[in-house]
């Protein structure tokens, strides 16, 4: 039995072939078709601040001197993961979270993305930017409601960025249906 079987391994060996074939210059075998859509992979990470306005501004009997329109209300994170196409057209999906001091909110958004940002300069983008998508609030129970986003960013061509954006909740939270923001921040896009 032993016998029958080494000499069929042997036969099988015998049929096998193997060629090593040199080419110098161009490879007849590896030419492919050039692809002219090409979608790859990015991601995307997000700090902002949300502001308010400032509401000591138009005190004339405190003796403040913070004067400025908008003060800082909270801080933003978030991250996102997606495709695009040249880096002037993505779509992506993002998480983070998102706290703001005087509504006492915390909200963790999870939403689509699509940004189109078509380079201005060699080294710059500007980029609009609009987001949808589904804002739970961490610690009030199970409320939660739609998350929007609309963003206006200036991009330099190693992915560092700003932006300002405009963030709408559409929620039932303290007697209000729609809690809006307007948030500036810093990005960074890695291709």
């Amino acid at each position: 039995m032993k016998i029958k079987y080494a000499l069929l391994f042997l036969l099988m060996c015998t049929f096998s072939f193997a060629q090593t074939v040199f080419y110098e210059g161009n490879d007849p075998i590896s030419k492919e078709k050039p692809n002219k859509f090409k979608l790859l992979g990015f991601t995307h990470f997000e700090l902002s601040t949300p502001l308010k306005f400032n509401p000591e501004r138009e005190d004339e009997d405190a003796d403040n001197e913070n004067q400025s329109w908008f003060i800082p209300d909270g801080l933003n994170a978030k991250f996102g993961y997606g495709i695009h196409y040249e880096e002037a057209i993505t779509l992506s999906v993002h998480s983070g979270i998102e706290w703001e001091i005087t509504d006492k909110l915390v909200v963790a958004p999870v939403f689509g993305n699509i940004n189109f940002s078509p380079f201005i300069s060699d080294d710059a983008k500007i980029g609009l930017q609009f987001g949808y998508g589904k804002a739970f609030v961490l610690g009030r129970g199970h409320l939660q409601g739609m998350y929007k986003r609309f963003a206006l960013s200036l991009e330099a061509g190693d992915g560092f960025g700003i932006f300002a954006e405009v963030v709408q909740y559409r929620m039932n939270y303290n007697g209000n249906d729609r809690i809006t923001n307007l948030n500036l921040g810093v990005s960074y896009r890695l291709f």
